[in-house]
């Protein structure tokens, strides 16, 4: 049925049923295609509106079609024709069924009345049986019923032929009513729509499927990997991926961005993978690498090698893992810092320092005068001067400025100077002519020798002004105070000094005794004694009162006295001598000697410690016993024995 054109208004495509009596509608009969529609919205319209949507079948740009395939449709004439089709269709229908329906109810009746005759004629005439024919009851009954379908059976067949309706069906119908219709067999799939067309079906299809039947599907031919269940989306075929995969066709897998670092090989696991790393690396994602754990120091970069690392190191380092440091051991002094230049290492110096090591500070060489000490600020050297001192070098002095007049010599003393006069001058800084004002103190006579002026001075006076008396070198010792006394002078002491220089202290007279020493305190004496003494005068002795035995000897142990004592004794007082163990045996008397001891033994006894006894060898005979007695010895013998020995028997 290719290439029928359904745009044609001729309703012969359809044509009548032999009950068919309506005449084709003409396109100006306005009120009784508004009737119709009106009264004939059905299902089928309404479906028939879903297929208009269509974007496939309603494209208003085409005017050709296909009764197989419905490639395309005319919107608007196409409408009006399928609806005006399906309409004649549903009239046909129902003429035909009113016919059947009217046969049927009057063939009903014709066998009621037909069957109500016959069964009374056979149960109370019995036309067709013998008169003189004996039956049973029950034997007529079986009979009667017998003949009774026979009649019925026949009355139908007869009804049959005379009343039966018969259809002349078009190409594509079939049936006895011609009720089988091209759209019977359901040929459209995919939820497609049949209807009837030019003896043959037009399959109106569902969005995105398309051919004859609608068995071409968007889906034919697309592929969904891994798994993906293909569905319809509007006009296009799309994939629902399973969990885990992605894309189009499901093309994209867990696996697919390469999750496994360093060439592990990834495997899907579910909606998921897992990753077979490489020998030496770990991790979910192979991302634990041999060089992780930065094992290599000092800068040196870790390179992944063969399942481990290999640290390749800055210049001047090696070892395995960089750990070798050409600095280790080397010095850099005054604070300097090392650092690796090359294969080798270098000392950075604080400024102002300088050397392989630093060993050179800003102060070698720099040499500061006068005793001046040398110390490092920032990065220079410079001088602390002693007092009196000043200058970068500490250079300048006392005598820089040259104070001293008249050819004197300048001195350096103590910070400050002295100046040294030429001979007739003087003056701190020999200001002073020979005799220009030059004063003779103390009834001194000026003299001038040569250029110089001079003072003879009276006896006991002396000095260039005869300005040295008898107490300008301050004769008088401990603060007495020295007077001028003719040519001489003499001292007033102090309370508790005397003498004629007050040379005679409070102490002069060693009041402290046990090594005290003595303290002139406000004209009298104190004395400090030695630890364990105590008293004015350090006189109680921590030993007074405490006894040393046998030629023991006191001596002070801190705060306290203890005894040493002589070769052979001991105790606190020494009062354990040789013989305090009693060492001489059987009554002999001991004596000292020396740092030991000696026994005088009884008579008969004999040893140093007097252990040899008379009975020591054993003169008893036969188990006497000996018993030492006045120097002797006797022996007690035993039974049946006798004799001083025990040496005869009794009789």
């Amino acid at each position: 049925m290719d290439g029928t054109n359904i745009n044609n208004e001729n309703e012969n495509v359809f044509p009548t049923v032999i009950c068919d009596d309506t005449k084709p509608e003409e396109s100006n009969s306005k009120s009784g295609n508004e009737n119709e529609i009106k009264s004939g919205r059905s299902k089928h319209e309404h479906e028939l509106g879903q297929f208009f949507e269509n974007p496939v079948y309603g494209q208003g740009d085409n005017d050709r079609c296909s009764t197989g395939d419905m490639d395309t449709v005319h919107k608007q004439n196409n409408q009006v024709y399928v609806v005006k089709s399906l309409k004649r269709e549903i009239r046909k229908f129902r003429c035909c069924t009113f016919v059947f329906v009217l046969t049927t109810l009057g063939f009903l009746v014709l066998s009621l009345i037909l069957a109500i005759f016959f069964f009374r004629k056979t149960a109370f005439d019995h036309p067709l049986l013998p008169s003189n024919t004996q039956w049973n009851q029950s034997e007529d009954h079986e009979r009667n019923y017998q003949l009774h379908q026979q009649a019925l059976s026949s009355w139908w067949q007869m009804f049959l032929s005379v009343n039966s309706p018969s259809c002349d069906c078009i190409d594509g119908y079939s049936g006895k009513l011609c009720e089988v219709t091209p759209c019977s067999s359901d040929p459209c799939v995919n939820s497609g729509l049949c209807f009837p067309a030019n003896e043959s079906y037009v399959c109106a299809c569902p969005t995105g499927y398309t051919g004859k039947r609608c068995e071409v599907d968007s889906c034919d031919g697309f592929p969904c990997d891994n798994g993906g269940t293909k569905s319809v989306s509007g006009t296009t075929c799309k994939c629902s991926c399973r969990s885990g995969f992605s894309g189009s066709s499901c093309g994209v897998t867990p696996c697919s961005n390469q999750p496994c670092l360093h060439d592990g090989s990834c495997s899907i696991s579910g909606h998921s993978f897992s990753c077979i790393c490489s020998k030496g690396y770990s991790g979910k994602l192979c991302e634990v690498t041999p060089c992780s754990s930065s094992p290599c120091v000092n800068s040196g970069s870790c390179l992944n090698v063969n399942g481990s690392y290999l640290c390749v190191c800055p210049k001047g380092y090696s070892g395995k893992l960089c750990e070798v440091d050409p600095c280790d051991d080397f010095p850099c002094g005054n604070s300097g810092t090392k650092k690796v230049s090359g294969t080798a290492c270098q000392c950075t110096c604080r400024s102002g320092f300088s050397g392989s090591s630093c060993e050179i500070d800003p102060c070698d060489g720099f040499v500061c005068g006068n005793e001046g000490t040398k110390t490092v600020s920032g990065t220079t050297c410079q001088c602390t001067c002693r007092s009196g001192f000043s200058g970068s070098f500490c250079e300048v002095t006392p005598c820089s400025n040259s104070p001293c007049v008249n050819s004197g010599s300048c001195l350096n003393v103590n910070g400050s100077y002295v100046c040294v006069c030429l001979d007739g001058y003087s003056g701190k800084l020999c200001e002073v002519g020979p005799c220009d004002g030059f004063p003779c103190d103390n009834g001194g006579t000026k003299t001038i020798l040569g250029t110089k002026c001079q003072c003879t001075c009276r006896s006991g006076y002396f000095g260039s002004s005869c300005e040295v008396t008898p107490c300008s070198n301050q004769p008088c010792f401990h603060d007495g105070s020295c007077s001028i006394s003719g040519h001489s002078f003499s001292c007033s002491c102090s309370e508790g000094y005397s003498g004629k220089l007050c040379e005679v202290t409070p102490c002069s007279s060693s009041p402290c005794v046990n090594s005290g020493s003595c303290l002139n305190v406000n004209g009298s004496y104190l004395c400090a004694c030695l630890k364990g003494y105590s008293g004015k005068l350090c006189e109680v002795d921590p030993c007074e009162g405490f006894t040393c035995e046998n030629g023991g000897t006191k001596t002070v142990s801190k705060t306290a006295c203890q005894c040493t004592c002589r070769s052979g004794f001991s105790g606190s007082s020494c009062e354990i001598t040789p013989c305090t163990s009693q060492p001489c045996l059987y009554d002999g008397s001991c004596a000292i000697s020396g740092n030991s001891y000696s026994c005088n033994c009884l008579k008969g006894f004999l040893g140093n410690s007097c252990e040899v006894t008379p009975c020591s060898s054993s003169p008893c005979v036969n188990s006497g016993s000996c018993l030492n007695v006045n120097g002797s010895y006797v022996c007690v013998c035993s039974i049946g024995y006798s004799g001083k020995l025990c040496e005869g028997t009794n009789q």
